[in-house]
């Protein structure tokens, strides 16, 4: 229902149905949401299943799968890579192992199937953690000089990341004095 400004109405119904698109779809059977620490295998391979209009799998159809977000790879059999081709086997299944990238966060790792003529894409979408403590650096506080006896200026602090540059939490961190020198007072 429509009014202009003279205060003229009109009214029009319009009824919509939605009908499905019958074709070639690709869906997701296994391995999507899982999680694991930064460039692991993950424990469940990718499973993707192609099926025909009438719902029947299909064999032998070439899918497409490409890493579209994060660092990490693909495996399936001898091939690995960023992009792999592989066939549908009788039961309309393709699968490829993954592994997680060097970034961690929630769904950092996306993995997309396609194949021409399939209605859509199937994207999987995977978490990844922190990775153990690889290396620590200073942040700030060296280079201090002072009285003995008295607290420097300023806080020594430091910084633990993983292999993959990722800041590493809750990582015990022990100071030690290497080197350096102590004056006594003059008697």
């Amino acid at each position: 229902m429509a009014t202009d400004r003279a205060g003229n109405t009109n009214q029009n119904q319009v009824q919509v149905t939605l009908q499905q698109v019958a074709g070639q779809t690709l869906s997701i059977v296994s391995g999507n949401d899982q999680s694991g620490p930064i460039r692991t295998l993950l424990p469940q391979p990718l499973v993707v299943m192609t099926t025909n209009a009438l719902g029947q799998p299909m064999a032998n159809v070439s899918l497409n799968f490409s890493v579209l977000k994060s660092d990490g790879f693909m495996i399936s059999g001898q091939q690995q890579g960023r992009q792999l081709t592989i066939q549908t086997g009788a039961n309309g299944q393709a699968s490829v192992q993954f592994q997680l990238g060097s970034r961690n966060g929630a769904g950092i790792n996306q993995v997309s199937v396609s194949a021409p003529g399939f209605v859509g894409q199937a994207v999987f979408s995977e978490d990844s953690t922190v990775g153990a403590a690889a290396v620590i650096h200073t942040v700030s506080g060296e280079w201090q000089m002072g009285a003995v006896g008295v607290a420097l200026a300023e806080p020594l602090v430091a910084i633990v990341f993983d292999a993959g540059g990722n800041p590493a939490a809750n990582v015990p961190v022990t100071f030690t004095v290497q080197s350096g020198q102590t004056r006594r007072k003059p008697r």
